[in-house]
C-alpha cells in the first residue's frame, strides 16, 4: 500500500536530497561547533518550558518519545543546521511580484453561484424491456466483464524461520548457559519516580535548595518557581532513561524523599526529588526459560535454514517431490488444487496463510509448467519453492448462465444513455431561449441554488466537474453534468459571478507567504536537482524492493 500511495518513492528522494546538501556541505567545508548546536537546541521554540525559556524536561522527554539518545540527537541536529544554513542562503531572500500576490488572490476568492435541477432517473427516462439482440449485444460488447478468473495448480514448499526453529533442540545446559550469560540483560533495572526542577541560573537553585534545607517542601518550591507539577515530573524511569548522564548519576544516588544539590547538567541547572524507588529484580531460572528458549532459537534460526534448505536441495536433485520433502524434513507445504493471482480459491478463501502471499503468487503466475523456478528469499530470512502443477485459462460465462448480471448492464448502460440525451436536449431548449425554471417544470424538476462558492470548494450536489465547469462558463449559459452520486444527471447554469472583495492586509501576507513558500520549493527543487546531476545518484531497486518485501530478488 505505501508503494502504491508513492511512499517509497518520497523517502527515497528526501534521503537523497539530503545526502547530497550534506555532501555539499562538507565540499564547502562547512561546521558548526558544539556551543552553536547547543545554542540552536535551546533557542528550539519545541523544547521551551512553561516560562517561555529552555526546559531540560521538555527536551527530555522529546528525545524519549522519538527513541533519540542526547548524542544521536545533537549529530542529527548539527547536521539539520548545516542544511539549513546552506539552503537558507539560497531562499531567504525571495519574493513574489505583487502582481502574482494579486492574480492569486484574484483566483483563489472569486466565487459563483449555480442554479440547477437534477433529473429523476426514475422517472425522467423510461426504458424499453430490452430484447434478446439487445442483451446479446450488450454481453458481445462486455465479454471481458464475464469471465472466469485463470486459476493455477500449485504446489508450494515453505521452509518458514518456524520451521526451523521448532527443530532446533534446546537442552536444559543450554538453557543454564544462556541465564548466565544473559542475566543481566534479563533483569528488571531499578526505577525510580523522579522530580525535576529547571532553574535560569545556578544562583536561583541556591536558593530554592536553601529554603528546602530550612524545611520548606519540594512541592512548593516548584509552586513557587510557577511550575506546575506535570512540568517536573519525569516519571518512574530507570537510569538509561535519564539522558544527561550527571543528572542521570545524581538521581540515582538519592535516597527515597531525598532533594539533589543543586546540578550544572548540560543543558539547565536542576533541582531533584526522588519520590518513589522500584528496586531491581533478576528473575529465576525457570521464570525465564520460555524467554532464554526464545532467545536461543532466534540466535541458531538461520544456521538450522541453512541446513534445512542444503537438505531440501539435496532431495530435490535426488528426485524427491516437494510433497516428499516436506513430510520427510517436517516443514510447510501446500497444495492448492485451484488459486487466483490473488491467491484464493474459486470459493473466495485464502488458499494458504503467509507474509509472503503475494510474492508467491506472483511467482506462481509467472511460472511455466515442468520448468524449475527461482527459490524465493521469505521475509522471516527463510524460503520458498513453487511448482506450477496445471493452468486453467480464464474462461468465458456462457450467456444464459449470466444473462441477469448482462441484463443489469444494459439497464445501467441504457439509463446513463438516456439520461444524458435528455439532459442536453434540455441544454439546448434553454439555449434557444427557454427559461431555465420552465424546462425544469416540464419535467418535474425543481430548481435549486448553491451557496456561493470558490474553485476548491466541495458541494454535497453538486460535482466536481460542475464546480470546474462553473468557473469557465459565462453566467446564463446552460451545462450538464453527471450527479455527484452517479446516479443521474443535473443540469445547471451560472447565476452569479462575484468578483472577490479587497483583501485585507494579512489576507494578502498570507498568500504572499504560500507563493514565496511555493517559490522557495521551486528554487530548492532546482538546487536538489543540479547536486543529484553533479554527484552523480544511482538507485538500486532491486535492493529496495528486497528490503520492502517487493521481490524475491
Amino acid at each position: 500500500q505505501a508503494k502504491a500511495f508513492g511512499i517509497e518513492g518520497q523517502i527515497v528522494n528526501e534521503l537523497i536530497a539530503r545526502t547530497a546538501i550534506d555532501n555539499h556541505a562538507r565540499k564547502l567545508n562547512l561546521n558548526l561547533p558544539d556551543q552553536a548546536v547547543v545554542a540552536a537546541v535551546q533557542a528550539d521554540p519545541a523544547f521551551k518550558g512553561f516560562d517561555g525559556k529552555f526546559s531540560q524536561d521538555q527536551l527530555n522527554a522529546l528525545l524519549r518519545q522519538a527513541g533519540y539518545t542526547q548524542e544521536s540527537y545533537l549529530a542529527a541536529r548539527r547536521n539539520e543546521e548545516l542544511r539549513e544554513q546552506l539552503t537558507n542562503a539560497l531562499i531567504d531572500n525571495i519574493t513574489p511580484p505583487e502582481i502574482m500576490v494579486s492574480m492569486r488572490r484574484t483566483f483563489e476568492d472569486e466565487t459563483r453561484v449555480v442554479r440547477y435541477f437534477a433529473l429523476d432517473p426514475n422517472t425522467a427516462v423510461k426504458l424499453d424491456a430490452p430484447t434478446g439482440n439487445d442483451l446479446k449485444a450488450t454481453y458481445d460488447k462486455n465479454k471481458s466483464a464475464f469471465m472466469t478468473p485463470e486459476y493455477r495448480q500449485v504446489e508450494i514448499l515453505l521452509l518458514t524461520s518456524d520451521d526451523a526453529r521448532k527443530q532446533i533442540p534446546v537442552t536444559e545446559e543450554d538453557l543454564k548457559a544462556a541465564y548466565e550469560t544473559d542475566k543481566g540483560q534479563l533483569s528488571v533495572p531499578e526505577q525510580r519516580h523522579v522530580l525535576q526542577l529547571a532553574f535560569k541560573n545556578a544562583a536561583d537553585a541556591q536558593k530554592a535548595r536553601a529554603e528546602i534545607a530550612a524545611g520548606k517542601p519540594f512541592e512548593e518550591v516548584v509552586k513557587a518557581q510557577g511550575a506546575k507539577p506535570s512540568d517536573v515530573d519525569l516519571g518512574m524511569l530507570t537510569k538509561a532513561k535519564l539522558l544527561d548522564k550527571k543528572v542521570a548519576d545524581a538521581a540515582f544516588a538519592l535516597a527515597k524523599g531525598q532533594v539533589s544539590d543543586v546540578i550544572e547538567g548540560r543543558f539547565a541547572t536542576v533541582l531533584l526529588f526522588v519520590k518513589d524507588i522500584k528496586p531491581g529484580r533478576t528473575p529465576s531460572f525457570e521464570e525465564a526459560k520460555p524467554q532464554l528458549r526464545d532467545r536461543i532459537t532466534r540466535s541458531r534460526a538461520n544456521e538450522q535454514i541453512r541446513k534445512l534448505n542444503n537438505l531440501v536441495d539435496d532431495n530435490r536433485l535426488a528426485g524427491k517431490s516437494l510433497k516428499e520433502i516436506g513430510e520427510l524434513l517436517n516443514i510447510t507445504y501446500y497444495a492448492p488444487a485451484a488459486v487466483d493471482a490473488q491467491g484464493k480459491t474459486p470459493d473466495g478463501k485464502p488458499a494458504f496463510t503467509s507474509p509472503d502471499l503475494a510474492k508467491i503468487m506472483r511467482t506462481a503466475f509467472a511460472a511455466e509448467i515442468g520448468v524449475e523456478n527461482e527459490v524465493l528469499e521469505l521475509s522471516d530470512g527463510g524460503y520458498a519453492w513453487v511448482n506450477l502443477i496445471s493452468v486453467t485459462p480464464q474462461k468465458q460465462k456462457p450467456f444464459e448462465a449470466v444473462r441477469d448480471e448482462v441484463r443489469k448492464l444494459w439497464e445501467e448502460n441504457a439509463r446513463k444513455a438516456a439520461l444524458r440525451k435528455l439532459a442536453e436536449e434540455l441544454v439546448e431548449r434553454i439555449k434557444k431561449g427557454e427559461a431555465f425554471d420552465a424546462v425544469a417544470k416540464s419535467i418535474g424538476a425543481e430548481v435549486k441554488t448553491t451557496p456561493a462558492f470558490k474553485r476548491g470548494d466541495s458541494l454535497p450536489n453538486l460535482p466536481p466537474s460542475a464546480v470546474s465547469r462553473a468557473f469557465a462558463l459565462p453566467a446564463g449559459t446552460p451545462a450538464t453534468a453527471e450527479s455527484a452520486d452517479k446516479a443521474t444527471r443535473i443540469v445547471f447554469e451560472v447565476s452569479e459571478v462575484k468578483e472577490p472583495e479587497k483583501p485585507t492586509d494579512k489576507e494578502l501576507a498570507g498568500t504572499r507567504q504560500q507563493l514565496r513558500q511555493q517559490l522557495q520549493n521551486g528554487v530548492m527543487s532546482e538546487y536538489v536537482s543540479a547536486l543529484r546531476q553533479r554527484q552523480g545518484v544511482t538507485i538500486n531497486q532491486a535492493t529496495i524492493d528486497r528490503t520492502t518485501g517487493a521481490t524475491a530478488r
